[in-house]
């Protein structure tokens, strides 16, 4: 019974969900949104409708609220978007725990965000990456989270490709 009972006490470390969620979403950037969808794995992408009618409906200053849905890397969410020129662009949101990320065992660890995470000494690390021309590129991240589901309010700035998300905690 010790046994057992140590070892479920280790797999629980081994499984932290290092999930977070978007509580608020503000765009000051010149991206014009299309739709909110969740990837599955049978069915490709997935349109959240009711996400999706805030970010289309929105003006470009508006702070859309978001509390009906758990937006963020529960289901592995994206926002669809394009810029004014007609291109697409993948908004994309991940976590990780921060050692994972500097060694590079996980998806989309960049050089540049390996080293950013080299740099921290906090256990969760939440990315925000966008997707244009088939390359991923963060642009933006927040390490020190601990809890599941953290909430954040999601700030995007920029124009013509140059584009920076800034992720505040709300909770």
């Amino acid at each position: 019974m010790k046994k057992l009972l140590s070892l479920l006490v280790i797999l629980q470390f081994y499984c932290i969900d290092a999930t977070w969620v978007i509580a608020s979403l503000e765009n000051k950037s010149d991206l014009i949104f299309d739709q909110a969808v969740r990837s599955s794995h049978a069915s490709g992408d997935v349109s959240i409708q009711s996400i999706s009618k805030k970010i289309k409906n929105a003006e470009q200053s508006d702070k859309i609220i978001l509390t009906d849905d758990g937006f963020g890397t529960v289901g592995k969410c994206k926002i669809l978007a394009h810029t004014p020129s007609g291109e697409r662009v993948t908004i994309l949101f991940l976590a990780d725990p921060t050692n994972r990320i500097a060694n590079g065992r996980t998806k989309d660890a960049d050089i540049h965000t390996r080293l950013l995470a080299h740099t921290r000494n906090q256990g969760m690390m939440a990315r925000v990456m966008i997707e244009q021309d088939g390359k991923k590129k963060m642009i933006g991240s927040y390490c020190g989270y601990e809890q599941e589901n953290q909430g954040f309010q999601l700030l995007l700035k920029g124009s013509e490709g140059n584009y920076k998300a800034d992720l505040i905690p709300v909770n």
